[in-house]
């Protein structure tokens, strides 16, 4: 290459802001889209040459042996895709980069269903995790740099080294537990606590947590005394950013490379290839830019009907039950037999005895429900 906050128990608002569209359009729409926002002719600080397909140096680091030992994987997380299928998929996250100047080789789409809940969350938001494969060391480290929390169609992606661990710092790291599965509620966690000091890192794991590493101490004490909406732990164990790396996910690579030949060929289509031998930024749709809020996806408006319907179905029940004669005195005194769901109220009062707890440890002063009146 050649130098040249809501409650957590409510769905929010997930509509587009009115200067934005969802990113599900019928196909003439979406062409206009496209049409309409290209990349400027913008000249990058570097070029490719035909040469630059194919890696020649290989990571010490990995199996020398392994055929993905010259190539350069980045972890890619909460990447906001179009649609399911790999092949037009390949194009969208591999023209993003584009966008950025960065060519990229093979992408590997990580579908493993380890968690039921994590899988109906990723299916309900769209979002997708991957590795995405450069050819040389410099290219994989000017990905992160350049894309990692960047925004697109609203989302932060977290783009990480796809082959190294890095570590959540325990010190100023919270682990905040029993969260709705069914949208993503890290967003809303990142905003209010940007809101009362830096935030580093927000990641959500499958086992339906989210894990917040804030810039400071002071940043995160104020951030954990600032809500009641979410439960904090202590995050005592050593915690990988990414979702997964290379080494976990080596057999499903092997069999995507024996199942699908043509997956060790994948690269950029040719007149994105032409504009990076060229220079230039390839003409590339950034309909991907502007969102200020994250997109919903149709199945969020299939739950919320869902849900409506529920609910009307419930009260009419409660009505009908009623109506019903009492055929049985019951006691004041006879206890109360749990249901086993927390209401509300029940959730708040763990909420604040949690977040209490965690704030005497570090000297702060404790909170109480009315503060948040």
């Amino acid at each position: 290459m050649f130098n040249d906050p809501e409650s957590s128990d409510v769905e929010p608002d997930f509509t587009y802001p009115k200067d934005t569209k969802p990113v599900h359009e019928s196909a003439a729409n979406q062409s206009m889209q496209v049409e309409q926002q290209v990349s400027k002719d913008v000249r990058l600080g570097w070029r490719y040459a035909e040469e630059d397909l194919v890696p020649v140096q290989k990571d010490p680091s990995c199996d020398q042996n392994w055929p993905l030992a010259a190539y350069w994987p980045v972890y890619v997380g909460n990447f906001k895709v179009e649609q399911w299928k790999d092949e037009p998929l390949y194009d969208q996250v591999s023209n993003y980069f584009a966008y950025y100047g960065l060519l990229t080789r093979m992408i590997f789409f990580n579908r493993d269903q380890t968690s039921e809940y994590f899988s109906k969350y990723r299916r309900n938001c769209e979002l997708l995790d991957m590795l995405v494969y450069f050819t040389s060391r410099e290219d994989a480290e000017r990905a992160i740099e350049i894309c990692h929390h960047d925004s697109y169609y609203g989302y932060n992606i977290n783009v990480l080294p796809g082959r190294a661990a890095e570590f959540f710092d325990n010190s100023r790291s919270v682990r905040f537990v029993e969260l709705p599965y069914h949208y993503p509620v890290e967003w809303l966690m990142e905003n209010h606590f940007s809101e009362q000091g830096p935030v580093s890192f927000v990641g959500r794991y499958p086992d339906n947590d989210v894990i917040v590493e804030f810039g400071t101490i002071e940043a995160m004490v104020a951030g954990i005394g600032s809500q009641m909406k979410w439960k904090p732990v202590p995050l005592r164990e050593q915690t990988m950013k990414q979702r997964f790396l290379e080494a976990d996910v080596t057999m499903a690579i092997e069999w995507a490379m024996h199942s699908n030949p043509a997956f060790m060929e994948q690269k950029p289509t040719a007149d994105v290839l032409q504009r990076l031998f060229e220079g230039a930024r390839p003409n590339v749709s950034t309909a991907w830019q502007g969102h200020a809020k994250f997109a919903r996806a149709p199945l969020f408006r299939k739950n919320r009907a869902k849900q409506r319907r529920r609910t009307k179905y419930m009260m009419e029940k409660r009505r009908n039950e009623a109506k019903k004669p009492k055929t049985e005195i019951v006691s004041r005194d006879t206890p109360r037999v749990p249901s086993g769901r927390k209401s509300k109220r029940e959730k708040e009062a763990d909420n604040i005895v949690a977040i209490n707890r965690m704030l005497r440890h570090y000297g702060a002063e404790p909170v109480c429900k009315s503060m948040f009146r």
